[in-house]
């Protein structure tokens, strides 16, 4: 498969996220502070990123399967997320935090639930890049995007389950490494386009429930009279990653006519060749 290099660098990136977080909070405190009073804000960035993101993904799928099929990727994307989101409850994107003596089980719960995200975010970088390395750069962008705020976060609520900074370091940084058993996974499984196409479909309708109930919680924004702060956040997150996939779909069209003007280039040289060792 082509852009293997590509897929586990962007890998790598994601997952130092976690380190570079914890960084940030042990050297600016008053960042942490920002991010973690902020952090409804900063998610519904994420949202708009995500909607972009599902939209390309929804575009990807539509191109290469028929309908039904497209029905069947979209309707696993959305049953799988409802099944891990009932399951998997008080999860990662909603960390309203009292101490209890479940803390720390309600923790774990946590870090299972950004495992197994990790995990799809690992096979959606190898279908991303499967398809378009434009579409795989992008994806992995809308990933880094959205986990730089919530890992500093979920390191926060771990510090709250009593902790200790190291502890919540390694738990935060194993988490965020599982993106790379989804990367395994996607490299043995993904050979076929059919296959990339299924799994986009079905990431594109888990990245819309992400939105509508974690990220992007209309009722309880509606509720809380915050619509306006809310949905200027989530239109910052749109125009950013409009903004980064129109940049890399230009940069893509412009490094694709240089290479179809060398190749053409190329052959009007053998040609030449060829004419001149004809009339010899």
């Amino acid at each position: 498969m082509e852009n293997i290099s590509l897929i586990l660098l962007s890998g790598l990136l994601i997952s130092c996220i976690s380190i570079i977080g914890v960084a940030i909070i042990k050297t600016h405190v008053r960042v942490a502070e920002f991010v973690n009073k902020n952090l409804r804000v900063l998610t519904a960035i994420s949202a708009g990123v995500f909607l972009v993101t599902s939209y390309f993904l929804i575009r990807e799928t539509l191109e290469v399967l028929n309908t039904y099929q497209s029905f069947v990727a979209f309707l696993g994307g959305g049953i799988l997320y409802l099944v891990l989101h009932k399951i998997l409850s008080p999860h990662r994107h909603n960390k309203e935090h009292t101490h209890t003596h479940d803390d720390k089980r309600a923790a774990w719960k946590i870090l299972i639930g950004d495992s197994l995200h990790n995990i799809a975010d690992g096979l959606l970088l190898v279908a991303s890049f499967g398809t378009s390395s434009t579409l795989g750069i992008s994806n992995a962008i809308s990933i880094a995007l959205h986990e730089a705020p919530q890992e500093i976060s979920e390191f926060l609520v771990l510090k709250k389950s009593g902790y200790t900074n190291t502890e919540a370091a390694y738990r935060n940084f194993a988490t965020a490494l599982s993106i790379f058993v989804g990367i395994a996974i996607g490299l043995f499984l993904l050979q076929s386009e059919t296959l990339q196409a299924y799994l986009l479909g079905a990431t594109a309708t888990f990245f819309i429930g992400i939105v509508f109930t974690d990220l992007f919680p209309i009722k309880t924004i509606i509720k809380n009279k915050e619509f306006s702060r809310m949905f200027s956040a989530l239109l910052v997150g749109i125009i950013i990653m409009l903004g980064i996939t129109s940049s890399l779909d230009h940069s893509h069209s412009h490094e694709h006519i240089h290479t179809h003007e060398e190749h053409e280039e190329h052959e009007e040289h053998e040609e030449h060749e060829e004419h001149s060792h004809n009339k010899v």
